[in-house]
C-alpha cells in the first residue's frame, strides 16, 4: 500500500509546494497588474487624496484577492504539478527512478494527492471565505471604501414584494425608497413611497410614507400617509449582493440549494441557479480529471524530447479548461450537462492515459 513520507514523496512535494506558489503569484500578480491598469481612473474619479486613493486600492485587492485565487485556483495546480515533473524529468531524474526499480506511478501519487489536497483549498475559499466578504466583492472599484449610495434595481423577496431606491450600505439607509406590495397572482395592491428609509435588523422602516392603495375596478385609488414596518430578507447587504451580475457565485454551495427551493428566486434566476449549484461539485473533480490527463504526459519513459511533451502538457490543459469553459458559458439551457459533460468526456481519457505510462 502506498505510504506518504518516503524521501521520494518529500522531494517532490517540496517542488511542487515551491511551483504552486511562483505560479499562484505569477497568476493572481497579472490579474492585479492588469485590472489596476484598467480600472485606475475609477479608483481617482471622486478626487480623493492620494493616501485615501492607495487605501482604497490595497483594501479593493486585499479581499479581491480570494476571487482571484477562486478563479485561477484549478490552473494554478495542474500547473504546479506540470512543471514539476518537468523539472524533474529534464533533470534525468527519472533514469535514477527507473534504474532503482521505481514506477512511474510510484512519481505520480504524491503529486496527485498534492493536488487533490490543493483542490480541497479551493472549497474551504469558496465555501467559508468567499460567502463571508461577499459584500465587499460586489463593490466597483469607485466605492471600494463602501461609503457611496448604489442604484438597487428591483428585487423580489419571499412575499413577491417589489423594493427599489439609492442604498448606502454603510448607513443601512435608503433614499427614494419604493415598497410596492402585489397579492398572491402578482397583481399591484399597494405602492408606498418615502425620501428615506432605514433598517433596523429585521425589517425595513418609512416613516411617513405616502401610500397609494390600489382598489378594484371602479374605485378610487386612495392617498394617504402612514408609517411603514417592513419584515424582509432583503437587508442591505443582501440587496448589494443581489444588484451584482456576480451575485451566485459568492454564495455558499449551502445557499444556493436552499436558494432553489424558494419558488420565486427559481423563477427569476432558475436555469443559472443550477448551473453554478452543480457545477460546484463537478469543478473540483475536473480540475482533478485534468491533471490526472496532463501529468502522465510529461513522465513518459520513452525518449521523446521533454519540451515537446511539456508542450503536448500545456495543450492538453489550455484545451481541457477551454472546454469545461465553454460548456459553462452554454450552459444555460441544460445546466445539468454542461455541468457533467466533461467529467464524462476527460474522465475515461485520463484514466486511459494513466494506465498508457510505461513504468
Amino acid at each position: 500500500m502506498y505510504k506518504i513520507g518516503h524521501i521520494l514523496d518529500r522531494y517532490v512535494i517540496r517542488n511542487m509546494l515551491f511551483s504552486y506558489v511562483v505560479i499562484f503569484a505569477v497568476f493572481v500578480g497579472l490579474r492585479i497588474v492588469v485590472d489596476l491598469f484598467t480600472q485606475i481612473d475609477e479608483f481617482t474619479e471622486s478626487m480623493l487624496p492620494a493616501g485615501q486613493v492607495v487605501q482604497n486600492m490595497l483594501s479593493y485587492y486585499a479581499y479581491h484577492l480570494f476571487q482571484y485565487y477562486q478563479e485561477f485556483a484549478g490552473p494554478i495546480v495542474v500547473f504546479a504539478a506540470l512543471f514539476t515533473l518537468f523539472r524533474i524529468r529534464r533533470a534525468n531524474e527519472t533514469v535514477v527512478l527507473l534504474s532503482s526499480g521505481i514506477s512511474l506511478h510510484r512519481l505520480l501519487w504524491p503529486v496527485v494527492l498534492v493536488g487533490i489536497l490543493l483542490n480541497a483549498l479551493l472549497i474551504v475559499n469558496q465555501e467559508l471565505v468567499i460567502p463571508r466578504i461577499a459584500d465587499k466583492l460586489v463593490r466597483k472599484q469607485e466605492n471600494a471604501a463602501g461609503d457611496m449610495i448604489m442604484s438597487v434595481e428591483l428585487q423580489n423577496d419571499q412575499s413577491n414584494t417589489l423594493l427599489l431606491g439609492g442604498l448606502d450600505v454603510s448607513q443601512a439607509t435608503m433614499t427614494e425608497a419604493f415598497l410596492i406590495r402585489r397579492d398572491d397572482l402578482g397583481r399591484m395592491t399597494s405602492l408606498q413611497y418615502s425620501p428615506q428609509a432605514s433598517w433596523d435588523g429585521k425589517a425595513w422602516r418609512m416613516d411617513q410614507a405616502d401610500s397609494l392603495q390600489i382598489l378594484s375596478a371602479g374605485q378610487t385609488p386612495q392617498v394617504s400617509k402612514t408609517d411603514v414596518f417592513y419584515p424582509t430578507d432583503l437587508s442591505p447587504r443582501e440587496l448589494s449582493l443581489r444588484n451584482s451580475s456576480t451575485y451566485l457565485k459568492f454564495q455558499s454551495t449551502s445557499r444556493l440549494v436552499a436558494m432553489s427551493q424558494q419558488d420565486y428566486i427559481r423563477r427569476r434566476m432558475g436555469p443559472t441557479l443550477e448551473m453554478e449549484k452543480h457545477f460546484r461539485f463537478t469543478n473540483p473533480v475536473i480540475n482533478v480529471i485534468i491533471l490526472l490527463l496532463a501529468a502522465p504526459l510529461i513522465v513518459s519513459r520513452e525518449p521523446k524530447s521533454v519540451f515537446l511533451q511539456m508542450v503536448k502538457g500545456l495543450a492538453v490543459i489550455v484545451g481541457a479548461f477551454g472546454l469545461a469553459f465553454a460548456a459553462q458559458q452554454l450552459g444555460a439551457e441544460k445546466p445539468l450537462l454542461a455541468a457533467w459533460l466533461p467529467v464524462f468526456m476527460f474522465g475515461p481519457l485520463a484514466v486511459l492515459v494513466l494506465d498508457s505510462v510505461k513504468t
